[in-house]
């Protein structure tokens, strides 16, 4: 389920289903999808076929473990971001830093 505007909005939800006219999609999505905003385009497309390599996602963090970070940046889709891609910094907290819910913005860089 999802209460987005984009979604619940009878007029967009006509570009965002499967059966919607992609160019039309890509006009109206694509400034979201440059500032990282890729929810819409996994929901058309599916996570496979939607992200691809050097693509900007933004999300939330949903879980944390020893090497990283769990990020949700669409409908059942999340990514991982190893603890080593989580900064530049060597003494980064990311555990005090990358608290659950906070919302961030990464690069793929990878894809299994």
């Amino acid at each position: 389920m999802s209460a987005r505007e984009s979604v619940t909005n009878e007029e967009t939800w006509k570009l965002i289903c499967p059966e919607g006219s992609s160019a039309h999609f890509q006009d109206m999505d694509g400034e979201s999808q440059s500032e990282g905003n890729m929810r819409n385009k996994i929901l058309k497309y599916g996570p496979k076929v939607a992200l691809k390599l050097g693509d900007l996602a933004h999300g939330y963090v949903t879980g944390l473990s020893k090497a990283g970070c769990f990020v949700q940046i669409g409908h059942n889709t999340s990514v991982r971001a190893a603890l080593t891609e989580l900064s530049d910094e060597a003494n980064f907290d990311f555990k005090s830093q990358m608290a659950i819910g906070m919302m961030v913005l990464g690069r793929i860089t990878k894809a299994e």
